[in-house]
């Protein structure tokens, strides 16, 4: 096992409430190869170069459903946490109605439902999923 470790400095950027809205790595030319003892090592003859993607941050995480006045005749567009012990257990239909629980609640439904996975958190077993929907039939609207 040899670890490639590459010096260069990460842009980051924030709105003007001091929220992170996207970071960028820019790989610099310093590289160095080690072991896993930490000694140096030569690069590998079949070095296969990767893209250090960083992870993005995640941008308005729904924490309750909408208001129901909110939801009259409205496209949905959130970004919602998910435990990951549920998402591996959760067939897709089942997910799909997770959704609508917790965006609309008992206020409507929704319909057109598509989500796309964006991130998750290791360390707290969590995934975020961008969810795009339309809300119908919603109930207590004004």
């Amino acid at each position: 096992m040899i670890k490639k470790i590459t010096s260069g400095f990460v842009e980051q950027e924030f709105d003007d409430n001091g929220k992170a809205v996207s970071q960028e790595f820019y790989q610099g030319e310093n590289v160095d190869y080690e072991n896993l003892f930490g000694e140096p090592v030569d690069c590998p003859a079949n070095e296969q170069d990767f893209v250090p993607d960083m992870i993005q941050p995640i941008q308005d995480l729904l924490e309750e459903p909408i208001p129901a006045n909110l939801l009259v005749a409205s496209n949905i567009n959130v970004t919602v946490e998910v435990d990951i012990d549920m998402v591996i257990s959760f067939d897709l239909e089942s997910l799909m109605d997770y959704f609508e629980e917790l965006i609309v609640g008992n206020a409507g439904a929704l319909s057109d439902i598509s989500f796309d996975m964006v991130g998750c958190n290791p360390l707290t077993h969590v995934v975020y999923f961008k969810v795009d929907a339309v809300a119908e039939n919603v109930t207590g609207a004004y």
